[in-house]
């Protein structure tokens, strides 16, 4: 992953400039519109700030943008784990115990002590299996 400190002048008149119209957008139109509110002038201010310096002074908008990037990582980072804890403790734990109580194994791993071998025989492929792969 590149380091947020690795951006071009390209790259933060970008971010100036989308971040802007998504701070006009969202709260200065989309919101008050949803929730019925006046239409307030903090978006708009935001958003024309954003947008002037991103085609006057790109260059100044390196620090808003290392500072977003920094607080977007880390938020990436708790809301994988959390997505993650809970895919596994609401989905993958009740199947796997459910499994258990139903008596299924997928790995065979019962033991048999007149077993020679506990190894599972694939069947072999034809001889012509790899001939036209694709």
């Amino acid at each position: 992953m590149n380091s947020p400190k690795d951006i071009d002048t390209k790259g933060l008149r970008q971010f100036g400039l989308t971040t802007g119209t998504i701070a006009v957008v969202l709260f200065g139109l989309l919101l008050p519109w949803l929730f019925g509110h006046g239409y307030p002038l903090w978006p708009w201010a935001l958003g024309g700030v954003l947008a002037i310096s991103a085609l006057v002074w790109p260059i100044g908008l390196r620090p808003i943008y290392i500072g977003w990037m920094t607080v977007g990582h880390a938020l990436g980072q708790f809301n994988s784990r959390v997505i993650l804890a809970l895919m596994f403790y609401l989905m993958i734990t009740p199947i796997g115990l459910l499994r258990r109580l139903l008596g299924k194994d997928a790995m065979a791993r019962e033991f048999d002590a007149g077993a020679s071998s506990y190894r599972v025989e694939s069947p072999s492929p034809a001889p012509n299996h790899l001939e036209r792969p694709f």
